[in-house]
């Protein structure tokens, strides 16, 4: 009588064990089913269904989008200088399309200046060289101790009344 009362318990709580584990994968199932109809709501309510299966791939080419930008803002006002950035990952070419863009566009311009910036950029080295490319002979030996300040006036004393165009990759 003692093993067969054993083998009983084991078989009850053995069945105890199933019916816990078949209601935690019910759990599991009715979760899963209120996430697919929730999925399926945001389906019909941002119509998924009506927008094209194959991707739309549009080509621009910045070489001569670019240049329309730039013939727009100058029909805008003769005066209006231009900066233009040019960012992106590495590679992508940008450098030159800087390079060709301005080649160009600089006869357009009272003067021109090429600017690369990287991720840890020296600004007093970006202005002086700034300065040396607005005016060589003038700003071509600039004193070390010139301060970031003192460049940025400068900078804004020679564009000042002037139309520049500036590429900044």
């Amino acid at each position: 009588m003692p093993f067969s009362l054993r083998g009983f318990i084991d078989r009850t709580i053995n069945l105890f064990k199933m019916a816990v584990t078949n209601h935690q994968i019910h759990n599991v199932v009715e979760d899963i089913m209120e996430q697919v109809k929730m999925v399926n709501e945001r389906r019909k309510r941002y119509k998924v269904d009506e927008v094209s299966n194959s991707p739309v791939v549009e080509t621009i080419d910045p070489k001569n989008e670019l240049p329309k930008r730039l013939l727009e803002q100058e029909s805008l006002s003769r005066k209006q200088s231009n900066i233009i950035p040019i960012v992106g990952l590495g590679g992508l070419g940008k450098t030159t399309l800087a390079n060709s863009l301005l080649q160009d566009f600089k006869a357009q311009f009272d003067c021109h200046f090429f600017v690369s910036v990287s991720f840890s950029p020296d600004i007093k080295k970006i202005f002086k060289n700034i300065l040396v490319q607005l005016d060589e002979n003038k700003y071509g030996h600039i004193d070390e101790s010139w301060e970031i300040k003192l460049l940025i006036d400068k900078i804004i004393e020679f564009l000042k009344n002037r139309r520049y165009n500036s590429m900044l990759y």
